[in-house]
This record gives structure tokens, C-alpha cells and sequence, in this order.
């Protein structure tokens, strides 16, 4: 079901909410904006393979990737042309700290995206809707530094973590934190919150297989 989204589908959720055996909402948000305040639902964030994306020193995944290694990068959450990842106002954002880069996350697989994560200086989320965005999630397990807008779960999910700014939608507001960002040295501690959390997958899906256990032997209405 699409809870972020408007209107119809909105509708439609909300129906499909009332009639399901359980509920699974991935961010308190979703849950708030659901409207469900029945008693078979949890909230339960998606997770993160924390097999693929680990910490990489930036060095070595730039190498890995040619890149120059005194660059000021900031790697974009999704691809320039997808409306929701409101790619204009990451670029605005950008414009206004001098000497950086903007790179679009897009056509990638999973262990490259990996790489990118570890050779930015910094992941920029701007979306507009998102219910619990997993690139986040990547780039605290690989230990960089993120600036986001206060989206889904986003400033749940970091709360914590240094290096983990969340900023308004203000382009200027944006600028700052990716200069503060930028003052960061080392890795995070996105990793260790990712554990702590129980964010990684294995963790996320032994809390689905129960629920679909305990649906399983519910009594048959």
C-alpha cells in the first residue's frame, strides 16, 4: 500500500488497512498519517544488507572508482530526473557551498552503489515523500556522513548517529549542514546504531517471519 502518497491511494490504504490480518507500518510516520489505530499493527523499518554495505576508507574507494581524491563529493539519493527525490532543490543546495559536487545515484548495483557511498564526502537526501528510506540506512552501515531533509523515518533512524544532519527544505539551511558535513573526519558511528537499532536485515526479518507466524495461527473467523 502507498501511505505517503495523496488521494486516491491514500483512500485505498486506509481500506486496505482496516481489512488485513496485520499491519506493518515501516516509520511512525506512516502510522500517524494511516489513521490506523487498530491493534494488530507495529512499526518496523525496513532494513539494511549490512553484508554488502560496509565501512570503506575513502581513499581506497575512490581509487577504486577514479576518482580525485581532493574532490568535495556529495552523492545524491536517486537519480536527477525522479520527481520525488526533488533533485532541484539538492542542486541549489549544492550551488551554494563552493568547490563541490554533485553526483547522481543512478544505474548502479548494489556493491557499487556501496563504493559511491564510501567515496562521497556526504549523502544528500532532498525528497519530498519517502516511508523509510533504505540509502539511508547504506550510508550509516557504511559510516558516512548524511544530510536529509526530514523525511519518513530519516531523523528516527539517525538519531544518534555524528556526522547526521537533518535540515528544512530551505536550500540555505541545506548548505550549511553540507559544510558541516564536510568538517567530518573519519567514519561515522552508523554502524554501530545500525546493530543497536537491529536495522539489519536479518534482524528486520526474523520481526516480519514472527508476525507472519502469529497471523498463521490465528484463529479462522
Amino acid at each position: 500500500v502507498v501511505i505517503h502518497s495523496k488521494g486516491l491511494n491514500l483512500f485505498m490504504s486506509k481500506i486496505t488497512a482496516r481489512y488485513s490480518a496485520y499491519n506493518i507500518f515501516v516509520s511512525p510516520w506512516l502510522l500517524e498519517v494511516s489513521g490506523y489505530h487498530g491493534e494488530n499493527k507495529c512499526v518496523i523499518p525496513c532494513g539494511v544488507d549490512t553484508t554488502t554495505f560496509t565501512p570503506i576508507e575513502r581513499v581506497k574507494a575512490r581509487k577504486l572508482l577514479g576518482w580525485n581524491e581532493n574532490e568535495q563529493i556529495i552523492l545524491f539519493a536517486g537519480a536527477f530526473d525522479n520527481e520525488i527525490k526533488n533533485s532541484p532543490l539538492a542542486k541549489e543546495a549544492v550551488s551554494l557551498v563552493p568547490n563541490t559536487k554533485l553526483v547522481e545515484l543512478r544505474g548502479y548495483t548494489r556493491e557499487q552503489v556501496n563504493i559511491l557511498i564510501n567515496a562521497a564526502n556526504s549523502l544528500l537526501m532532498t525528497y519530498h515523500r519517502e516511508g523509510s528510506p533504505v540509502i539511508i540506512k547504506e550510508a550509516m552501515a557504511c559510516g558516512t556522513p548524511i544530510v536529509s531533509v526530514d523525511v519518513g523515518d530519516v531523523k528516527v533512524v539517525t538519531s544518534g548517529v555524528n556526522g547526521c544532519y537533518i535540515s528544512t527544505y530551505d536550500a540555505n539551511d541545506i548548505a550549511a549542514h553540507i559544510s558541516q558535513a564536510l568538517t567530518f573526519k573519519g567514519k561515522t558511528n552508523g554502524p554501530q546504531c545500525i546493530v543497536e537499532k537491529g536495522l539489519s536485515n536479518d534482524i528486520v526479518v526474523k520481526r516480519i517471519y514472527n508476525i507472519y507466524q502469529k497471523v498463521i495461527n490465528m484463529p479462522k473467523r
